[in-house]
């Protein structure tokens, strides 16, 4: 129900889902029973970090929890973002 999701709806009522590789989430994931809301770990309109170090310091101070991964686990890329249109067409916004 949208009254469940309504913070994490966007400006142009959009909902991103992100599918998770690391074996990390998905455990806590599974774990915990229901899907996570979480945001990309950078402010908006600012570069992707690809690993924990690059993470700015002033958000990390806005979090609740900060899980210590080895940093071999923490490198990460930028997610692909598709976007299902209004035709049920597939749009890449970013590869």
């Amino acid at each position: 129900p949208k009254g469940l999701a309504s913070n994490v709806v966007a400006q142009d009522d959009t909902v991103a889902i992100r599918i998770v590789k690391n074996e990390f989430c998905k455990a806590l994931i599974k774990s915990f029973g229901k899907p996570i809301v979480s945001t990309s770990a950078n402010f908006s309109n600012q570069p992707s970090p690809s690993n924990f170090d690059e993470i700015d310091p002033l958000l990390l101070k806005q979090v609740d929890y900060i899980v210590n991964l080895p940093a071999a686990e923490s490198k990460s890329t930028a997610s692909q973002i598709i976007k299902l249109n209004d035709l049920g067409e597939i749009e890449f916004l970013r590869k």
